[in-house]
């Protein structure tokens, strides 16, 4: 619990979660989700997972959310490129959804119950996340398509455009029913390089 209250701390501190403001504490009713969350021990770390996965009267926040295209690189082409020279290397992106904010209107779809001020002697109040979360199903095409976004030595004036041209390559999506989505191109816009990772703002 400790490393968990740790954890929590330190998204607090950095404003990827935040308490509720009081004037938003009663949405309208389809207008919001409250996720349940818990953690798991990874190499005596404390890593929070929030369950897109989890049901409420048939439905989970999963089932609104799109998977994005699978942009990863293969295993094979990454382990033949190592042979091109004679050193290899590799770095890693520090908790990646963290790096790329969620568009403000959508927060209130990242909704969860924690101990107010981390206090867990205290009462529990509502929070909801400003950033990407580690177990909803888009997470990883958004931070996918972010980070190669962020790399590109001269960014295109228009992210949008980027977006649609390069991330959509593969075969047609279905098109959707009104309502129901997650656009990468509405939540990415001039990502930057910053002194943790990467930084992401609304695209309008």
């Amino acid at each position: 619990m400790e490393m968990c209250l740790d954890k929590m701390r330190d998204n607090l501190i950095e404003k990827k979660f935040e308490e509720v403001p009081v004037n938003e504490r009663r949405p309208s009713p389809g207008k919001a989700f409250w996720i349940p969350l818990f953690w798991v021990t990874q190499k005596q770390k404390a890593r929070i997972v929030f369950d897109g996965a989890a049901m409420y009267d048939g439905k989970c926040l999963n089932d609104f959310l799109l998977p994005g295209p699978d942009r990863n690189n293969s295993l094979r082409a990454v382990l033949l490129r190592f042979r091109r020279h004679p050193v290899a290397f590799t770095a890693d992106v520090r908790n990646m959804f963290h790096q790329f904010l969620v568009s403000p209107a959508d927060r209130t779809y990242l909704r969860f119950f924690w101990f107010k001020q981390n206090n867990p002697n205290g009462e529990i109040v509502e929070h909801w996340s400003n950033v990407h979360l580690m177990g909803l199903k888009s997470s990883p095409a958004v931070a996918n398509v972010g980070l190669r976004y962020a790399s590109l030595r001269h960014p295109p004036e228009r992210p949008a455009d980027w977006l649609r041209h390069e991330c959509w390559k593969g075969p047609r999506l279905p098109a959707l029913e009104e309502g129901v989505h997650f656009p990468l191109d509405r939540q990415l816009s001039s990502l930057e390089s910053g002194p943790t990772g990467l930084i992401s703002h609304q695209l309008d």
